[in-house]
């Protein structure tokens, strides 16, 4: 029997009421005892819940069907460009980038003279 001076959880007297603290260390040895018991537990307990979560519904699921078709007639790039002149916006347009560009040339030429 353990001697009730060294330990104070246990007393000499029967009569008494006895409290007994557990430490971690008591539960550790208590879970090595039972072992047997607690392993196949836990292993029972999560290949059900692997199951369960394996047969739950998805919360999110997709499909789609991308169809590509080949045109039948490919598009140049002269079908691209309208060139026509449908209104006076688009012909004074065309007029500033005429003037522009004139602009730039006699510019650049101007520019170029006068470099050494």
């Amino acid at each position: 029997m353990p001697d009730a001076s060294r330990n104070p959880s246990y007393s000499s007297d029967p009569g008494e009421n006895l409290t007994e603290r557990r430490t971690f260390r008591d539960y550790l040895i208590i879970l090595r005892e039972r072992a047997w018991l607690a392993l196949p537990l836990a292993v029972l307990v999560a290949v059900s819940f692997g199951y369960w979560k394996a047969r739950e519904t998805p919360l999110f699921q997709s499909q789609a069907t991308i169809q590509i078709e080949k045109p039948e007639k490919v598009v140049t790039s002269q079908e691209v460009v309208d060139t026509s002149v449908t209104s006076d916006i688009d012909l004074n347009t065309g007029n500033q980038l005429l003037a522009s560009s004139r602009r730039i040339s006699i510019s650049g030429s101007a520019a170029g003279r006068s470099a050494p």
